[in-house]
């Protein structure tokens, strides 16, 4: 099952390829939640419910117009999980909302190309009527310049470029300081267990965590989300890492690709080396 990422984005913001190709996904919608999209939707495998998410609707404002359906479908969806029936939720969408690569310690918001060239020089004022889309939900657009580490909402949480803004939601255009979209007192509020994301050329689980707050047992920790970074599956190159973030479990660059296993209680997950099969991370999550 499909997740859209920037790499789809940047196909002129249509979306087309990935539409055609992946385009019964808006129909596999739990507790008659058809989505009409394949760009978020949802489903259930076994013990779990899955929500897959468009997360450049935070970061592009070509994409910025589908946050107040996909948003609504979201929290819609999550009200009416059976958790006798699926009793683990898991998140999917591109973009991490906590990680430790090196472009975390970088300024650049990493909004993509055609956006943003990785050799972009610092000062390159921003496309002609950048941030339209979100200006016109009444919100401001992410950061042109990005976002140094310490800028986040919670202190000391490195930036992985818009995660600030997938969590806490954006920043309404009003002044008044409130934020609308953010979805982890979405993920809060419904228990969500498990973030599965990629964009970054890497392997990184946290512990369980919230807002910043972590706790370093998978034992039931209630309100807590594990983020699990799973991008060392096969990209053109490795991302390196920065300085460990005191959220994170494990870490690797290896080229690895991640095996779950579920029941009722528990939620099981192997990170394999992609050479040899080798397990290199363990992670028992429960209920």
């Amino acid at each position: 099952m499909m997740t859209p990422g920037n790499h789809e984005a940047d196909c002129n913001y249509t979306y087309q390829n990935y539409k055609g190709r992946f385009a019964a996904q808006n129909y596999t919608g739990t507790n008659n939640t058809n989505s009409r999209s394949s760009r978020w939707y949802s489903y259930d495998k076994g013990a779990v419910h899955f929500i897959s998410m468009d997360t450049d609707a935070w970061g592009f404002d070509e994409v910025a117009y589908i946050l107040p359906e996909q948003y609504a479908f979201i929290e819609q969806d999550l009200k009416l999980v059976d958790r006798t029936v699926t009793p683990w939720i898991v998140l999917m969408g591109h973009r991490p909302m906590y990680c430790s690569s090196a472009l975390a310690y970088t300024t650049n918001s990493h909004l993509g190309w055609p956006k943003q060239t990785e050799n972009m020089e610092s000062g390159t004022p921003p496309p002609p009527r950048y941030g339209h889309g979100f200006q016109a939900l009444g919100v401001d657009p992410p950061v042109w310049e990005g976002q140094k580490r310490g800028e986040n909402s919670v202190q000391e949480v490195p930036s992985c470029g818009i995660d600030d803004l997938i969590r806490n939601g954006m920043w309404k255009s009003d002044g008044s300081g409130d934020r609308l979209y953010a979805m982890e007192p979405l993920m809060s509020k419904y228990h969500v267990n498990v973030y599965l994301t990629g964009h970054e050329h890497n392997y990184e689980r946290t512990y369980p965590l919230m807002n910043g707050s972590y706790v370093k047992s998978y034992l039931k920790p209630q309100g807590k989300t594990v983020h699990v970074l799973t991008g060392a599956g096969g990209a053109y190159g490795k991302d390196p890492f920065g300085p460990a973030a005191y959220f994170d479990a494990f870490r690797s660059s290896e080229w690895s690709y991640s095996d779950i296993f579920v029941n009722q209680t528990h939620f099981i997950l192997h990170q394999k080396l992609a050479t040899n099969g080798s397990v290199i991370d363990e992670m028992v999550l429960t209920q």
